[in-house]
């Protein structure tokens, strides 16, 4: 089984919806990741990640999502 962890930090507050018809909710946000290895120390790169989360917990997580907090996902 393939896994990946991506650590960075919110680009933006998160933005919370719910999903048409379920109630359940949805959250949107996106993750500035650095690279690890760059050959030019000078000219960092950085990867911008679109996340979505499903799911009743994303009502009190979205609370604490907010632009520049670093966050890790699995």
């Amino acid at each position: 089984m393939n896994k990946i962890v991506l650590v960075g930090r919110l680009v933006k507050d998160c933005e919370p919806s719910v999903l048409p018809g379920t109630g359940t909710g949805k959250i949107t946000f996106t993750v500035a990741v650095p690279r690890a290895y760059q050959k030019d120390k000078k000219n960092k790169k950085v990867d911008f990640i679109p996340v979505e989360m499903i799911g009743n917990h994303t009502t009190k997580l979205a609370q604490y999502m907010t632009k520049g907090k670093q966050v890790a996902i699995e």
